[in-house]
């Protein structure tokens, strides 16, 4: 009967404990996501588009704008996209730091000049990336992982816009969630130590 006990609370933390990890997925499937074709007008460079609502919200700002320029390839789905211009740096900062981050990311394969993508925590530490996007390879989905508080896109192109789209996140659980979820296990491991001990 211990036995049995012991298991079923294991079982159950083992699917609280799944249950609160973000999911590896598509850049849709995170808690937050745009596709950017509610950005009509455009915006011009240097203007914040903020995607999500406060406190999972990101500003997405820097040598960057989002909206359509009427280049097709610059747009993973839809007619509009967040666009880094040539020797720019857009920069993402997430108001509630990212756990998950997936966004898709193309340069021309006219540039000349690869874009580089690094996340960083609250500290300026880089705790992903870089991630080295080639001209002409087509879109390739980005996946950063960690306590993100800022993406830099940085194009080293000097003549070519590069594309974002389909950007998603999700957030790093509360603290509190994160306690709480601890206190659970320790409790539910602590019940099945004892009774099993009996």
């Amino acid at each position: 009967m211990t036995r049995t006990l012991v298991r079923d609370a294991v079982a159950a933390l083992s699917v609280l404990l799944l249950s609160a990890l973000p999911a590896a997925a598509l850049p849709e499937d995170q808690t937050v996501f745009t596709n950017f074709e509610d950005v009509s007008p455009n915006t011009v460079p240097g203007e914040i588009i903020v995607v999500g609502i406060s406190p999972d919200s990101a500003d997405l700002g820097g040598d960057a704008f989002g909206g359509r320029i009427g280049v097709r390839t610059l747009y993973h789905s839809g007619v509009r996209s967040w666009m880094v211009e040539a020797n720019g740096t857009g920069v993402i900062t997430f108001e509630t730091e990212g756990d998950v981050v997936e966004f898709y990311a193309r340069v021309l394969s006219s540039a000349a000049g690869e874009t580089i993508i690094t996340a960083f925590d609250a500290f300026d530490v880089i705790v992903d990336g870089p991630v080295t996007v080639e001209p002409g390879t087509g879109w390739q989905l980005v996946s950063l992982t960690g306590g993100i508080a800022r993406i830099d896109v940085v194009n080293l192109d000097g003549a070519q816009l590069n594309g974002i789209d389909d950007f998603g996140f999700t957030p790093l659980p509360e603290p509190g969630t994160a306690l709480t979820l601890a206190l659970g296990a320790a409790l539910l491991l602590a019940i099945g130590r004892r009774r099993y001990a009996d």
